[in-house]
């Protein structure tokens, strides 16, 4: 049993009556995966629904450690792979879920009892995961998901849409990407030795939402921005 890095995406073959899909794996291999652990492509959602979902994603990272460059979430292994909690609307989102016989994506050196894969996400990383389950493509930087995003005015923010920080003295370079989760709250991967976490406008920048309009969106000399995502409906 395999572990499959959450986000990663399958094509599928075959569909069984017991309740497990056959993908198509790479070096012209199958595997199975169950459905349970699979967090099928579903236009049908509202786009309330849709950001619960983008929501309860991202705070399954909550305590990932943060990881320059990283991409990817822990597994926990014990003599196999075990997925990882609840996932949104009863699924499993691909945390890990388990193939036979092989990984759909890489082949892993086995572990030995002093040795375990590096993982983690930075802030970018991050938020391409969240969006990535849910069946959404943004771009892997920062600074790509702020050219790429809707610009909006805070009192427009919703749970589900993104808050970015330019470079000291730089308003046009971005530097930092955070999930906005609705409360004046947000979650980030925020800087080496740290975890995802959640944390308010406040204990952010040391002050509230409308303090931080009246200073023009900047703090420290780093620019504020919001930015969306997400289509609207």
């Amino acid at each position: 049993m395999i572990a499959a890095p959450i986000g990663t995406r399958f094509s599928v073959t075959e569909s069984t009556l017991n309740e497990y899909y056959r993908v198509s794996l790479s070096g012209k291999k199958d595997g199975w995966i169950d459905r349970n652990d699979v967090n099928e492509n579903n236009t049908r959602l509202t786009e309330a629904a849709l950001r619960e979902d983008i929501v309860a994603t991202a705070k399954r990272f909550l305590g990932v450690p943060y990881l320059w460059g990283g991409r990817s979430m822990p597994v926990e292994t014990n003599s196999g792979v075990r997925c990882q909690g609840p996932g949104v609307r009863g699924r499993k989102l691909l945390s890990s879920p388990v193939l036979r016989p092989t990984s759909p994506v890489y082949y892993p050196e086995p572990e030995t009892q002093n040795s375990k894969p590096i993982t983690g996400v930075d802030c970018s990383g991050l938020t391409n995961l969240v969006f990535r389950v849910n069946n959404i493509d943004i771009p892997r930087d920062a600074q790509d998901q702020w050219a790429m995003a809707e610009k909006i005015t805070h009192d427009r923010l919703k749970q589900g849409d993104l808050i970015f920080i330019s470079a000291e003295g730089k308003s046009n370079f971005i530097t930092h990407v955070m999930l906005y989760i609705g409360r004046k709250r947000f979650i980030e991967a925020f800087e080496t030795g740290s975890t995802v976490r959640i944390r308010t406008f406040r204990e952010g920048f040391g002050v509230d939402l409308p303090d931080l309009k009246k200073q023009g969106f900047e703090i420290d000399k780093k620019r504020i921005y919001f930015g969306r995502v997400l289509p609207t409906q």
